[in-house]
C-alpha cells in the first residue's frame, strides 16, 4: 500500500479553503437574496449586502499581506475559514439591514484573507 504524499494534502485543504472562503461567500447569497426582498428588504438593499461585501473583499486584499505576517500561516487560515461560517451564522440571525451589512463584512474579509 502507497503512502499519500504530503503535497496532495496541502493541495486537498487549500481547495476546501478556497471553496468555503470564495465560492460559498460569492455564490450562496444569490439563493437568499429573493427571500431577503420577500422578507422586507428593497432590490436596492439586497443589491447593496453584495456591494459591501465586495468592498470588504477589496480592503481585505489590500491587508493580506501584513495579516499573514502578523499571524502564523495555519491561524491565519483558520481564521478566514471561521469567519465565513460566522458570516453564514450572521445572515442566518440578522433580521435588518444593518445586521445583513455587518455579516457582508465579514464574509468579504474571511473572502479577502482566505482567497488570497
Amino acid at each position: 500500500m502507497t503512502r499519500l504524499h504530503y503535497s496532495w494534502l496541502i493541495c486537498a485543504g487549500g481547495t476546501l479553503l478556497l471553496f468555503c472562503t470564495v465560492g460559498l461567500n460569492t455564490s450562496a447569497f444569490s439563493v437568499y437574496q429573493p427571500f431577503l426582498i420577500a422578507g422586507g428588504l428593497s432590490n436596492t438593499e439586497a443589491s447593496e449586502i453584495t456591494t459591501v461585501r465586495s468592498l470588504a473583499a477589496l480592503l481585505s486584499f489590500l491587508l493580506v499581506e501584513r495579516f499573514y505576517r502578523k499571524t502564523d500561516l495555519r491561524l491565519g487560515v483558520t481564521l478566514a475559514a471561521v469567519g465565513s461560517a460566522l458570516a453564514f451564522v450572521l445572515f442566518g440571525f440578522s433580521s435588518f439591514f444593518a445586521c445583513y451589512c455587518l455579516a457582508a463584512v465579514v464574509a468579504g474579509v474571511s473572502y479577502g484573507f482566505g482567497g488570497v
